[in-house]
Parts: structure tokens; C-alpha cells; sequence
């Protein structure tokens, strides 16, 4: 009977989290939506890529890249906020808008941690 009973808790606690709601990331006073930030002033190796600009409002990571299909986490320039409109579109430190949704990337910097997306 413990037995039965582990097992129906294990899947109702599977389930739940199976449908648990994605959590959108925080946004800044302006409302818009902060991305995954590091300080672009460190040294850092470029990569060649052929991938695109994608995003969504309920990620908690708001925009990655999409190279052959494959999702590509990465981070921003510190400062770095997005918004939908309805389309993705990342604005720099100083509110610019300097990429949006189906954008091509050609390269990004290799960091200790994730891919640093750099703009012009």
C-alpha cells in the first residue's frame, strides 16, 4: 500500500510540474523585460555562427538564438532589456532598439559562461 501511495504522489507531483506555468522574466521601471546581462568589457574569444534572433515574453531567458534548429542560450551586454511588440526586440543600455526577431547573427563572443551576443 506505501508502495501505491509513493506512486501516485510521484505523479501527481510529475504532472504538476508538467503543467506548471512558465515564469516570465522581471522587467525594469520602463516594463520592459531583462535579459541575461554580462559586463561586455571582458576579453573574449569571437565565434563565427549563421543563427537567428528569437525570443518569448514567457522564457525566462526573453531571446536566444536559433542556429540549424538547435535553441542557443546566450547573454547581453549589461543594461541589455527587451520587449515585444508584438515581435522581439532587444534595446541597448540607452533604449535603442538594436535587434529584432528574425534578425541574422553572424558571430558572438565566447564567455566563461554563455555566448555574449554582440551588437553593432
Amino acid at each position: 500500500m506505501t508502495r501505491c501511495v509513493g506512486a501516485v504522489l510521484a505523479l501527481a507531483l510529475t504532472l504538476l510540474a508538467c503543467n506548471a506555468t512558465p515564469r516570465a522574466a522581471p522587467t525594469n521601471a520602463a516594463g520592459n523585460l531583462l535579459l541575461p546581462t554580462i559586463d561586455a568589457g571582458q576579453a573574449c574569444a569571437g565565434v563565427g555562427t549563421e543563427a537567428v534572433l528569437t525570443g518569448d515574453p514567457n522564457d525566462p531567458r526573453v531571446a536566444w538564438l536559433m542556429a540549424s534548429g538547435t535553441r542557443v542560450d546566450v547573454v547581453f551586454p549589461s543594461g541589455f532589456t527587451a520587449r515585444f511588440t508584438p515581435a522581439l526586440e532587444v534595446l541597448n543600455a540607452s533604449g535603442a532598439v538594436v535587434g529584432r526577431a528574425g534578425d541574422r547573427i553572424d558571430g558572438y563572443c565566447v564567455t566563461a559562461g554563455a555566448p555574449l551576443v554582440l551588437f553593432p
